[in-house]
């Protein structure tokens, strides 16, 4: 029952005007807001208990109930919650989705339809407008540990004069996605990083995934396009491809979450199927060009992914968690979380043991450092992997 989790704790005398606010809280008045109160979120303080109380999953935790469940025991625990996958015989169906934020409005008049604005910030600035017919709505798309403002009326004339209620998601890694078509979808941006005191990975810059289009007549599934909405809204402009070469080059350079007023590059990171045994040693051409890209995520957010997003995506996800500073036991956990997927047999013992043994026999004092030489060797400049840590590390600075 060991993990490092992280609960945001709220300044609430700041960011809501009022003292003693717990961060599960939700409701403020739109009446009195002051130039604090639309200031960004403060943090106070940040916790960090050894364990999470699976019998108690925060109100305010995004994950489903089984996702919790597995984030509160031992990292290499995730056969226990899913035992049987595609691979085995048995698919479980998509369980990769996460619960959501859910907003609560019981206070807000009966309607047929609820129209509720969310933002990250008080003015409700860069907001978005989403509908419920019931009395709360489950936002699948939340960052962790951010606190969101939202308003709730019956129409969107009535949006503007709507109490602006708030509530905090707690931070609990991994911030895991909602994208309609497409599975295992989630950001590897949350995790802690030992490279700066008290330090988070940064969100939103890199996704991972399963595919968007599948190419068998017998399996055909692609993003939906309120899927490709989300890709828009999450500010997604690179698809790096890892699948077989065929199937990227078929795509002409377009990636199929593109949309018609969002247009998304793809980069060709292909590495060839049934290559498990020189993934961790080999295609250091392939890693330098996907590591090239990464390190233009703040000006070009990328999705990466192969077919389920299991392996090919993994062994590049464990080396930028690893560069980054995530801990074994994070790196580990964000692999395991594919099998909730229900495609892919993944447990550490498949690739990932491997991959972490081979890691340590590198030089290096720290997990971090070995990564960052293993990187090196493979013809990445050391300026270019520094350059990822200070944009994917607030704080950070190279020496």
């Amino acid at each position: 029952m060991k993990k490092q989790f992280i609960f945001l704790t709220l300044l609430s005398a700041l960011v809501l005007g009022s003292c003693n606010t717990p961060a599960t809280s939700s409701n403020s008045n739109a009446t009195e807001t002051s130039e604090e109160s639309t200031a960004s979120i403060a943090l106070s303080s940040i916790t960090a208990p050894d364990s999470l109380d699976p019998e108690a999953q925060p109100e305010n935790d995004i994950h489903s109930e089984l996702q919790y469940k597995y984030l509160c025991d031992e990292w290499g625990s995730i056969k226990t919650y899913v035992p049987t996958t595609a691979a085995s015989g048995s698919n479980p169906g998509n369980l990769s989705s996460p619960r959501g934020l859910i907003l609560d409005f019981e206070d807000v008049d009966d309607a047929d339809t609820y129209y509720i604005e969310i933002s990250k910030n008080a003015n409700f600035e860069g907001s978005k407008i989403v509908t419920s017919t019931e009395k709360s709505y489950a936002y699948k798309s939340a960052e962790i540990g951010v606190n969101y403002y939202y308003r709730v009326a019956s129409s969107t004339e009535g949006l503007a004069t709507a109490a602006t209620k708030t509530k905090a998601s707690a931070l609990i890694a991994p911030r895991n996605i909602e994208v309609g078509g497409v599975v295992n979808f989630r950001d590897i941006g949350g995790w802690k990083t030992s490279l700066v005191e008290n330090g988070y990975i940064k969100q939103g810059l890199y996704y991972r995934c399963g595919e968007f289009n599948k190419t068998s007549a017998a399996n055909a599934k692609n993003i939906t396009a309120e899927g490709k909405e989300l890709i828009k809204e999450l500010g997604i402009k690179v698809d790096i491809d890892m699948r077989d070469s065929y199937r990227v080059t078929a795509l002409n350079g377009k990636s199929p979450a593109s949309s018609d007023d969002w247009e998304i590059e793809v980069v060709n990171g292909s590495i060839p199927s049934g290559t498990e045994s020189t993934r961790f040693s080999g295609f250091a051409d392939v890693y330098k060009k996907i590591f090239d890209q990464i390190a233009l995520a703040d000006e070009k957010p990328i999705a990466l992914h192969c077919a389920n997003g299991a392996d090919r995506t993994g062994i590049v996800c464990f080396f930028l968690l690893a560069l980054l500073g995530a801990s074994e036991e994070d790196c580990g956990r964000d692999y395991s979380f594919t099998r909730f997927a229900g495609e892919r047999d993944v447990d550490h013992t498949v690739e990932f043991d491997g991959w972490m043994n081979a890691t340590k026999a590198l030089e290096g004092d720290t997990l971090a450092e070995k990564m960052k030489n293993h990187l090196m060797s493979k013809g990445i400049e050391e300026e270019t992997l520094e350059h990822i840590r200070e944009i994917f590390i607030p704080g950070y600075q190279a020496a």
